[in-house]
């Protein structure tokens, strides 16, 4: 009989557990299945670097990229996505920058800080792509490995969607954009301390607003049909951006699917910066941090 009630308590756990998660709606159920696969895969949900820069575990998996990137209103005035693209497949377990690199971040392994919003807690900004691979290459070799890199542009996609299929990472409501985001309807033209905005259901901070992102691609149009693991075209004149910023004046500018690719290597401006991975998914020397999500 005690073995019976026992089943029937876990049981009742585990249905209340369920219905928690359906109240959640559609970013908890996001999470849940993310922090499912990150437990399966062995992998810490948090990984915290001998620098003290956290990371989040982004499991692989995949998410319909829009090459058309068409959007348009529903009934209720949501934006809202009309499919018109290719499934992107990412088949590598990673890391993500939990936050995009800060000042006091930059200027530990740079000695300097070039930032024109000058406060060791905000994002670093006003440096180039280029400026960015100089601190990768400076911070592997303090850390005396080859596993930090700026993500490409179908990982950093993925990752700010965690798992969303709507026009935004929490559903389609523009009007939300302000607790996720700094942009200009609420920065009052400057950048912020990273991770005061809500984070996307992985728990990633500053995906969307406060600085655009560079990632490793040189811009090109997509390709056609399903792609896996994409890099983008090997050569070209610009490097793409993610994520919009504290400058872009709408929701439209910071759309998980939004890049813009006019910028060139050696551009500068105080409202870029970027975002780590750190590709090893089992890192040895590792610090255990229970994640607070």
């Amino acid at each position: 009989m005690d073995a019976l009630f026992s089943v029937l308590r876990r049981v009742r756990r585990r249905l209340g557990r369920g219905a928690r998660a359906a109240k959640g709606g559609p970013v908890a159920d996001q999470q849940s299945h993310w922090r499912g696969r990150v437990h399966d895969l062995g992998m810490r949900a948090i990984y915290i670097d001998k620098l003290g820069q956290e990371f989040v575990a982004v499991p692989p998996g995949e998410f319909f990229r829009d090459v058309a990137a068409k959007v348009a209103r529903n009934a209720a005035g949501e934006l809202e996505k009309i499919p018109a693209g290719s499934t992107v497949t990412i088949t590598k377990p990673f890391y993500m920058g939990k936050y995009p690199v800060t000042q006091g971040q930059w200027q530990v392994v740079m000695g300097a800080n070039p930032s024109q919003f000058k406060n060791r807690k905000h994002p670093v900004e006003n440096v180039s792509w280029e400026d960015a691979h100089t601190f990768i290459e400076r911070l592997n070799r303090r850390q005396g490995c080859d596993d930090y890199r700026l993500p490409t542009e179908a990982e950093w996609e993925y990752a700010c969607r965690a798992g969303s299929t709507a026009s935004f990472p929490w559903g389609n409501d523009e009007h939300k954009l302000a607790e996720h985001a700094w942009y200009f309807g609420n920065s009052g033209q400057m950048t912020h301390p990273v991770g005061e905005k809500t984070p996307n259901a992985w728990g990633l901070h500053d995906m969307l607003g406060n600085v655009w992102e560079w990632v490793q691609d040189w811009y090109g149009e997509y390709e056609n049909g399903p792609v896996t693991d994409p890099a983008g075209p090997p050569t070209g004149t610009a490097r793409v951006v993610r994520g919009g910023c504290w400058c872009n004046s709408t929701a439209w500018d910071c759309r998980p699917t939004d890049r813009d690719f006019w910028m060139k290597p050696d551009f500068r401006f105080g409202g870029v910066g970027f975002r780590l991975v750190f590709s090893n998914p089992f890192p040895v020397a590792a610090r255990r941090r229970a994640s607070k999500r």
